[in-house]
């Protein structure tokens, strides 16, 4: 389950992610992003995953069509203390232009500066 937010934040949207992402979720993120998205620059993204268990199959499908918008996202700020996270946050060569970058949740608002910068 995905809940988003907009934040205090300029350009930030926070997405805070508990169990299974779904197709659902990603569907509704979609409409939200399209609804919140700043009319020029780009976006930041605050992720705070709690006990995430991974994608459906049909949610990564989904996950997969909001590759077209890369061009639009600036950073990521990934609050986990997920180990596997935290190494994830190296496939940043894969997304061009797109800063990453990992924080522990008790650095959560260590995380919100650095998007704010």
């Amino acid at each position: 389950m995905i809940t988003i937010k907009p934040t205090d934040i300029q350009n930030t949207i926070r997405c805070e992610v508990n169990g299974k992402i779904t197709e659902e979720d990603l569907k509704s993120f979609e409409e939200f992003y399209q609804m919140h998205k700043p009319d020029q620059g780009k976006v930041n993204f605050l992720i705070v995953l709690n006990d995430m268990e991974g994608f459906t199959f049909k949610g990564l499908m989904e996950d997969l069509k909001l590759a077209k918008h890369m061009k639009e996202f600036n950073k990521f700020a990934i609050v986990s203390d997920e180990k596997w996270v935290e190494a994830s946050t190296e496939l940043e060569d894969l997304l061009p232009g797109v800063d990453v970058e990992h924080f522990s949740h008790n650095e959560e608002e260590k995380a919100k500066e650095y998007l704010a910068a």
